[in-house]
C-alpha cells in the first residue's frame, strides 16, 4: 500500500461475482490512486471446498480475490450467454417440477420453468418481463442451460439455478457470470495530446520522441502495451486519476533504421477477443551519408564549357546541392534531379574556366536544411589548361647599331609548359648561339 499523503479520499462499494466489497482509494500529490482501505462480503452460501482465483482492476487498483466453490463463466458483451444447469435426471430416475433461476439476491426468479403438472420437454416457460426476447432455458441439452442472447454487462453477478423434483431433494447451483467489455479504441498522442494516425513526423535524425497510448473504454481496465514491429517494446501502463489505461514511450536517439518503423499499441482486456490495435510509422528528416564529385578528375580547358557532376545520396528529404569555388557561392548554369525514393540528388554544374582559374577549390556540397550539422562536401584543387601566351623584349635599344648584336627576350606562360620553342626572321628560322636547353626549338 502506498503511504504517501492523500488530498482525496472516496468510498466506492462494488459488488464483483457475489463479493460485496467496500473499497476506500486514495489519490496522493503525484496523481497517483492507491488503496487505502478494503473490506469484503461474500454474498452467496455455496459451501465447497473448490476455490478459485481472480484478478479484478477498479479504479486503478489490482485485486486478487479469492473465491469458494464457485464456477465462474465468462462472456463477452453482447454475445450470448449459456449457464450450465445440470438436472440430474438419469442418475435419480426422477422427474423434474421446477427449474427456477435467480441472480444475485433478488427475490423474483429471473426465469423459471414449471413441469409440475407437465413433462419437462412440454412444459411452461415463464422468463422475466426485461428477459423475454432474449433468454431460454434449453432442458433437452446436456447439461441442460440458460441462454442469453446479447448479455450485458450490468447482468453480471451471482447466478442461481433451482431444480425441484417430484421426488428427491431440492438442488441449487451457485455460479459466477462475469462480463466483460473489451475496451473501444487504442488512441495514440503525442505529449501534447494531439491523436497520432498512419505517418507520423517527420521526426530529425537523432533526435527524441515520445509518445503516449491509452485504452478508452474496456471493464475492466485494459492492459496497454507497445510494440515495434513483432517485438514487443514496453508493457508498464498506470491508470490515470480519470481511469484511463496509458502506457508512454521514449526513444531518446532516434537512428536512420527508424525510419518508417511501426510502431503498436496493443490494448486487450481478454483472451477472448482480438486486442484492439492502433498503429503508427514514423516519418523522419536524415542526413546525406555520401556527397562525391562523380565526374572523372580531368584538366579543364580555360574558356571551354565542361559539365561536372555531384551526387549526394542518403539524405531525407533528398539533399540540396550547392557549389563553390574558393570560397564563392556559384549560382548560374546548374541543373539538378533529384530521386526521393533512392534519397538521391544529382547535380551538373556547367563551367567555362578561366586561366585566374587554375589551382583554385572547387567543392559540392549537400546538406538537409532541417537539420544542423548536416553539410557533407568533395573538392577538386582544379587545373586549368591554356594554350601559350608569348611576350618579347628587346634588351639592347639604346645602342643599337647596323651590324651589332640584339639581345631579345622571350617569355611564355603556358600550361601544360610548352616543350619546343623557334625564333623566326619573316618566317626563317634562326639558328641561335648558346641557347640554353629549355630553350631549343626549331
Amino acid at each position: 500500500m502506498n503511504n504517501a499523503d492523500s488530498v482525496q479520499k472516496l468510498n466506492s462499494v462494488y459488488r464483483i461475482v457475489g463479493i460485496e466489497l467496500t473499497l476506500q482509494t486514495a489519490v496522493d500529490s503525484l496523481g497517483e490512486v492507491f488503496v487505502a482501505d478494503l473490506s469484503a462480503l461474500a454474498t452467496n452460501n455455496a459451501d465447497s471446498d473448490q476455490k478459485l482465483n481472480s484478478v479484478y482492476r477498479i479504479v486503478g487498483i489490482e485485486l486478487t480475490l479469492q473465491t469458494s466453490g464457485i464456477p465462474t463463466f465468462t462472456f463477452i458483451e453482447g454475445d450470448r450467454a449459456e449457464l450450465p444447469c445440470d438436472l440430474n435426471v438419469s442418475a435419480t430416475e426422477d422427474e423434474v417440477s421446477l427449474v427456477l433461476w435467480h441472480r444475485d439476491e433478488s427475490g423474483s426468479p429471473l426465469y423459471s420453468v414449471d413441469a409440475r403438472d407437465l413433462p419437462l420437454p412440454t412444459a411452461t416457460h415463464f422468463p422475466a418481463v426485461h428477459m423475454e426476447a432474449r433468454a431460454y432455458f434449453n432442458s433437452s441439452a446436456s447439461p441442460a442451460f440458460l441462454r442469453i442472447d446479447g448479455i450485458k454487462k450490468d447482468e453480471e453477478g451471482m447466478y442461481r439455478c433451482r431444480v425441484e423434483y417430484r421426488r428427491a431433494r431440492t438442488e441449487t447451483l451457485d455460479m459466477m457470470l462475469l462480463v466483460i467489455v473489451p475496451p473501444r479504441e487504442a488512441i495514440i498522442m503525442d505529449e501534447f495530446g494531439q491523436h497520432l494516425h498512419g505517418v507520423i513526423g517527420p521526426y530529425n535524425e537523432g533526435s527524441p520522441v515520445s509518445l503516449i497510448c491509452e485504452g478508452e473504454g474496456g471493464d475492466p481496465s485494459p492492459s496497454v502495451r507497445w510494440f515495434r514491429g513483432e517485438e514487443l517494446l514496453d508493457d508498464t501502463y498506470y491508470i490515470t486519476p480519470q481511469g484511463f489505461a496509458r502506457n508512454e514511450i521514449h526513444l531518446p536517439n532516434l537512428k536512420r533504421t527508424d525510419l518508417l518503423t511501426t510502431l503498436t499499441c496493443e490494448v486487450f482486456n481478454t483472451n477472448l477477443t482480438a486486442p484492439v490495435t492502433s498503429t503508427v510509422n514514423l516519418d523522419m528528416n536524415l542526413r546525406p551519408t555520401d556527397v562525391r564529385i562523380t565526374s572523372p578528375y580531368q584538366a579543364l580547358s580555360a574558356g571551354k564549357d565542361t559539365d561536372i557532376v555531384c551526387v549526394a545520396r542518403g539524405a531525407r528529404p533528398p539533399a540540396q546541392i550547392s557549389w563553390w569555388l574558393d570560397g564563392e557561392k556559384l549560382t548560374t548554369k546548374i541543373t539538378e534531379s533529384t530521386a526521393e525514393e533512392d534519397n538521391l540528388t544529382i547535380s551538373s554544374l556547367n563551367i567555362r574556366p578561366s586561366i585566374q582559374d587554375n589551382l583554385r577549390n572547387l567543392s559540392c556540397r549537400g546538406d538537409n536544411p532541417q537539420l544542423t550539422d548536416s553539410v557533407l562536401e568533395d573538392t577538386w584543387i582544379i587545373s586549368v589548361h591554356y594554350l601559350p601566351r608569348l611576350s618579347v623584349k628587346m634588351n639592347t635599344l639604346d645602342s643599337l647599331k647596323e651590324g651589332s648584336e640584339i639581345n631579345m627576350t622571350c617569355q611564355v606562360h603556358s600550361l601544360p609548359p610548352v616543350t619546343e620553342l623557334e625564333w623566326l626572321q619573316d618566317g626563317r628560322s634562326l639558328v641561335l648561339q648558346s641557347v640554353p636547353i629549355s630553350s631549343i626549338g626549331h
